[in-house]
């Protein structure tokens, strides 16, 4: 395999969210998955961002998922699958949006299968 790993990372924007509830499929769920982007430090505390919560503790949350990180590069792949569809930071529901800390084929873009089993 071809890989190729960007060894020098930056986080490139921020987003916090509140659980809401909204109508999906005919059924009233909560979510935290619309991030709104912060444009100031911010603390990390030990179980989540402050100003984000998560509205799913039994999947999301805690010691080992305070918070979610995803890297822009994956962001093409999204935009080719969601024509049409407004894709700012954070509309994958991360709260910190990455560069150069995803695994890529020098070749072509790819996105893990774990990502898009989780937006599905």
């Amino acid at each position: 395999m071809d890989w190729k790993w960007n060894a020098r990372p930056k986080l490139i924007s921020i987003q916090v969210a509140i659980p809401r509830t909204v109508q999906y499929a005919g059924e009233e769920i909560t979510t935290s998955i619309f991030k709104t982007p912060v444009k100031k430090r911010i603390p990390l505390h030990p179980l989540n961002l402050e100003g984000d919560q998560q509205a799913d503790l039994s999947v999301h949350g805690g010691r080992d998922k305070t918070v979610y990180a995803y890297p822009s590069e994956h962001y093409p792949y999204w935009k080719k699958e969601l024509p049409g569809v407004d894709l700012p930071w954070g509309a994958l529901g991360e709260n910190f949006t990455t560069t150069g800390s995803s695994k890529t084929r020098s070749s072509s873009e790819t996105v893990s299968q774990s990502a898009r089993r989780n937006w599905w």
